[in-house]
């Protein structure tokens, strides 16, 4: 059995310490192939909107595996030999992704996609087209002379792609004292061209400065400005360029790719200053120059750093190593500090290779895309790490059933009857995804991810919260999805955006969260039952029925609640609760007493309930108490009329004295306007109807 992802924390635990998302192994080749599956790639190379995975097999040449199932076809007609290192670009701009390839001892190549000439290319062989004759161990690629065409650094030149397949070679003489093995690419001078860094000669790397900022060309000499000692036995480095301590200039990591001494950044200083190195772990030993690399993993914000180390660090396959540990693939989690500190996650002792980062599941998150070279003997099936942090579960066409919540410790994911277990701590957020059917969400416990019900066509879908309690942090009803939502006797639905429902029924307790007063709750049907309570908190409600309205029994529940100091059961504000002067409140009427189209932005029919969050006395529900409020208490009071539009603004069926003093207080203590309507929408009179 696979054992679970090892997390330790290099020195003292920080505040603000990184999230750590868990990760699932899955094989997409079984198939070991001895000093093959080097050079992989991750890309839509088929236009559906999906990530495919391109991967190398020794004396087959290259595979492309299809999402979703991972079909596998071979895409070129010839082997690669020793291929090393693949990127992924458009390298003929034609709209579709290309593939790069270089290798020692062969020829740098890219394999033209046949997409965009109307081939599928998962049955048309890919046409191999030549970039140079140098060989190309390292293989990086960036747009370096800024002519719109990617260009391709090997370990020994560069070639400017000057399309229509021709490439123009930067010689070797122009990076001078340049080993050629540890190519990094990335701008360090601040100029806004990439520059390169490489290892010299006698144990240093060094940094050569792109001369196109400076009206130069790229084919010119680039000037070269010392780093510093590495501190490695030998000159073939791992490297990889980012901004390493967050203050706007890019830093270098470094690894030794055939040796020991660890995994370090260098500091860069700015103009004329001295690079500094710091440790950041010292059991790291031989990482490939395609296997140290950036992302941001968890979802943060921050640039996590993601190493495999090569199958020769590993005893059973390398007698010479003193690699302690020796095949480690980890991730380090760069926390909130300004000196920059990591949690390293440890996910296997089984090495990498060439390595990628890449949304393999289609889920919004990176994954790792991994397998060892296989020279040593080590297995080397081409395998992914798959993220977590976003789980995306996907219906059927039919009706499907969800059910998330705990089993333990554990998160708990239940598809149409079958139980899948996740620690809660490696999961961030969980999208259960409906397609045609009328599909079911049935939140049975609080649990610490984000849980997102996306609901499909084909009828209403159902979220059921039952337990615990639920934040809803984006409309349900976004896309056009009919969604009704429950809330049970002791569950909370605590809604943290607008939303748009076909029902909301509540028996426990439903909150609209405070702040801004900018959300509605739109739903076609409300129902409150027993001790139910909904807290709309300083935001506006529609409920937009069809036939009987819905009135008089949301201003009673709004008046019970108001009777209760602004506690349920009910309907209720909590900002009201605490609102200093005490003169705001939930007024409420109905649609044909209000002249706009919108309200709140959202269009009006003819039928509907709208609550809003405003002072006394605002009974034309402009959110502010004028001129026009008093005419309208006076007009009720004279006719003797009821309801929050005539000037009942305590909801107790009638208008009197008690409702002038709550319209004179709001008068002389109102601030700001609460969601005024656009100017010039109108209102119509105070109605005689009731």
């Amino acid at each position: 059995m696979r054992r679970a992802p090892r997390v330790e924390f290099l020195e003292p635990r920080r505040l603000l310490a990184a999230a750590i998302p868990s990760f699932t192994y899955n094989v997409i080749e079984p198939t070991t192939s001895a000093n093959g599956h080097k050079p992989k790639a991750i890309a839509d190379f088929t236009g559906d909107g999906h990530n495919d995975v391109m991967a190398y097999w020794l004396g087959h040449g290259l595979q492309l595996y299809t999402w979703p199932n991972w079909t596998r076809v071979q895409i070129t007609s010839t082997d690669l030999g020793n291929g090393e290192q693949a990127q992924v670009a458009d390298v003929d701009n034609d709209g579709d992704m290309d593939l790069l390839v270089g290798g020692d001892f062969v020829t740098t190549r890219w394999y033209e996609n046949p997409l965009a000439q109307g081939g599928d290319p998962t049955v048309v062989k890919w046409p191999e087209r030549t970039i140079g004759n140098g060989p190309g161990h390292d293989l990086e690629i960036s747009d370096l002379n800024h002519d719109g065409r990617v260009d391709v650094f090997i370990q020994t030149v560069a070639y400017l792609n000057n399309g229509n397949n021709s490439w123009t070679t930067i010689a070797s003489s122009r990076f001078a004292t340049r080993n050629g093995q540890g190519t990094a690419l990335g701008d360090l001078d601040g100029d806004g061209y990439d520059d390169l860094v490489d290892a010299v000669d006698g144990g240093h790397i060094a940094w050569w400065r792109n001369p196109g900022a400076a009206g130069g060309q790229a084919t010119t000499n680039w000037t070269k400005t010392d780093i510093g000692a590495t501190g490695y036995s030998g000159d073939e480095l791992s490297l990889r360029v980012t901004d390493v301590d967050l203050d706007g200039r890019n830093d270098v990591l470094m690894a030794n790719e055939y040796g020991s001494g660890g995994l370090w950044w260098w500091k860069n200083p700015g103009p004329g200053g001295t690079w500094t190195r710091t440790l950041i772990d010292s059991s790291i030993a031989y990482v490939h120059q395609s296997a140290l690399l950036v992302g941001d993993i968890n979802l943060d914000g921050r640039q996590d750093i993601f190493v495999s180390e090569q199958e020769q660090s590993l005893p059973a396959y390398n007698a010479q190593t003193t690699d302690t540990l020796g095949g480690e693939v980890v991730v380090y989690y760069r926390e909130a500090n300004a000196t920059p500190t990591w949690t390293k996650q440890t996910l296997a002792l089984t090495g990498g290779h060439n390595s990628k980062l890449g949304d393999i599941d289609d889920d919004g998150d990176l994954d790792l895309l991994v397998a060892n070279h296989g020279f040593y003997g080590a297995p080397n099936p081409v395998h992914v790490w798959r993220n977590n942090w976003i789980t995306t579960v996907n219906g059927t066409p039919n009706a499907d059933s969800f059910a998330v919540g705990t089993s333990g410790s554990n998160l708990s994911i239940t598809v149409n009857g079958t139980t899948t277990t996740y620690p809660q701590s490696g999961v961030g957020s969980v999208v259960f995804s409906g397609a045609s059917g009328a599909d079911t969400l049935d939140y049975n416990a609080t649990v610490q991810p984000v849980v997102l019900f996306r609901g499909g066509g084909g009828g209403t879908d159902q979220l059921r919260v039952n337990a615990g309690t639920m934040n809803v942090v984006e409309d349900l009803g976004a896309g056009g999805a009919t969604v009704a939502v429950t809330v049970a006797a002791g569950a909370v639905a605590n809604f943290q955006a607008t939303q748009h429902l076909a029902a909301l029924n509540v028996a426990g307790s439903a909150r609209m969260a405070a702040g801004g007063g900018n959300r509605v709750l739109v739903a076609k049907s409300l129902g409150l039952s027993g001790a139910g309570e909904l807290d709309l908190a300083d935001h506006d409600m529609i409920v937009d029925y069809d036939t009987t309205s819905p009135l008089n029994d949301i201003a009673a529940r709004i008046a019970q609640s108001r009777a209760n100091g602004w506690l349920g059961p009910g309907i209720f504000s909590s900002v009201a609760r605490v609102a200093p002067n005490g003169n705001t409140t939930l007024g409420t009427i109905e649609r044909a007493d209000y002249f706009g189209t919108t309200f709140d932005n959202e269009p009006l029919d003819a039928t509907a309930v709208l609550v809003k969050y405003t002072y006394y006395g605002d009974a034309n529900f402009d959110g502010r108490v004028t001129f026009d409020d008093y005419a309208r208490i006076d007009t009720g009071f004279n006719a003797h009329r009821t309801g929050w539009a005539n000037g009942d603004f305590n909801l107790d069926g009638a208008v009197n004295f008690d409702d002038y003093v709550l319209i004179d207080t709001a008068f002389n203590t109102q601030s700001s306007a609460l969601k005024r309507v656009p100017a010039g929408s109108g209102h119509r009179a105070a109605s005689s109807s009731r």
